[in-house]
């Protein structure tokens, strides 16, 4: 039997729901593996999926975790994660924090694991995330013969240094040496993690797009008259809402008929709201809080939306985007990150234009959406090009199959590096 052992963070994601039921035509077995969550919400998932899972608690350990913490950073590869920490305090007390953390997650790895192998199995790792899930899963070849093959995805925390609070990610050298495969979303990813030269031995670096369901397009109303515009994100500084609010200003400027949707909580949504609330005089707005992902389609669908907006400083290329496209909804998007592997002028508005030159861009990216919009024809070409790019590069369940075979073959994707 082949098993595979999914190492993820949450359950109750899309991301692993879009995954899932495609792994499970390639491999007898999943077994997944996540963060401790609501008990009931995931025996619900995996019922209706049909896979075992375990939980790994973030925080709760006890003294057999701490002695067995204290061998573990005896190992050679351990002490020159520590030994290689520059940093000034506290950063660096807190840096050695994070790799005990990163060892906290190995060992309740292989505690769960402990009975699992066996000889007459064939077993592969997955990682979603090149972080602890990815230790482990480099761990796990690292030790157990029964491995045959471990790799692991790649997106923007756990790939930019720079995204996370203490500039640091650890034992990069060990999961660089000891995976199969790392899998990321796009050229530009690869090349600022082969540009780190964590070390001389690597795996194969391929590119993976995600990928989302087919949630059916939305109906044309070839009468409708004002515009709708709907965004979906964390509300914090990275995602610029400040930019949208100010698109969406513009547009009402030359229509005087807009409305846009916000879906998605975060720190700063009181500070955007009072933002909102001062710029958007006239303007029909909501922020909808965080909706479950079934919710976000039909909420497209009810609300008619006619333009996606991204506008974020940095990504990887959001699943946002993607869910949007499914339904033939054109994107307004700054080209930074992997965005430009989804948009283009062809499905909807790619910004090119940044710094200084970042507020011309968003009024020509207004006038754009007006013209287009009271275009039928053109905005339908938008509207089908969206779709057709979806289908053709971002669908889940063709993405998933390849990554999947891949895991077992070696072949199925073609390595960059």
């Amino acid at each position: 039997m082949k098993k595979l052992i999914y190492l993820t963070g949450q359950i109750d994601s899309p991301f692993l729901t879009n995954e899932i039921d495609e792994f499970k035509k390639e491999f007898d077995e999943v077994f997944v593996i996540a963060y401790g969550e609501d008990r009931k919400v995931c025996d619900e998932i995996s019922r209706a999926h049909g896979f075992k899972y375990a939980f790994i608690s973030d925080v709760s350990f006890g003294l057999k975790t701490v002695s067995k913490l204290r061998k573990w950073k005896k190992q050679d590869y351990v002490k020159d994660e520590l030994k290689h920490i520059k940093s000034i305090k506290p950063k660096k007390f807190k840096r050695k924090l994070y790799v005990y953390y990163y060892g906290i997650y190995v060992l309740k790895l292989n505690k769960i694991l402990k009975d699992y192998f066996n000889d007459e199995d064939e077993f592969y790792v997955y990682s979603f995330w090149l972080s602890r899930p990815a230790f482990g899963a480099a761990t796990l070849l690292n030790e157990c013969k029964e491995v045959r093959c471990a790799v692991s995805r790649t997106h923007r925390y756990d790939l930019y240094e720079e995204e996370n609070n203490l500039n640091y990610l650890p034992f990069r050298k060990f999961i660089n040496e000891h995976l199969n495969t790392i899998y990321f979303l796009n050229m530009n990813a690869i090349n600022y993690f082969d540009g780190k030269n964590y070390s001389n031995k690597k795996p194969e670096y391929k590119v993976a797009y995600l990928g989302t369901k087919d949630y059916a397009r939305k109906n044309t109303n070839d009468s409708k008259t004002g515009i709708t515009i709907a965004s979906c994100s964390y509300i914090i500084q990275r995602k610029r809402l400040d930019l949208i609010i100010d698109l969406v200003k513009r547009v009402y400027a030359l229509t005087g008929d807009v409305k846009w949707l916000h879906i998605g909580d975060g720190e700063d949504k009181e500070k955007i709201k009072e933002l909102a609330s001062r710029e958007l005089s006239g303007v029909k707005y909501s922020f909808l809080g965080k909706i479950v992902n079934e919710k976000i389609f039909e909420t497209y669908k009810d609300n008619d939306v006619d333009f996606f907006v991204n506008l974020s400083d940095s990504e990887g290329i959001p699943v946002s985007i993607l869910e949007a496209m499914s339904m033939g909804i054109p994107i307004v998007a700054r080209n930074v990150g992997g965005i430009a592997d989804a948009v283009s002028n062809d499905t909807g508005i790619l910004i090119e234009e940044s710094g200084d030159a970042l507020s011309g861009g968003i009024e020509n990216a207004a006038r754009i959406i007006v013209d287009k919009f009271n275009n039928k024809t053109e905005y339908n070409t938008l509207r089908i090009n969206a779709y057709e790019k979806w289908k053709n590069t971002f669908s889940a369940t063709q993405n998933a199959k390849r990554v999947a075979i891949d895991i077992i073959t070696g072949t199925e994707i073609k390595a960059i590096k």
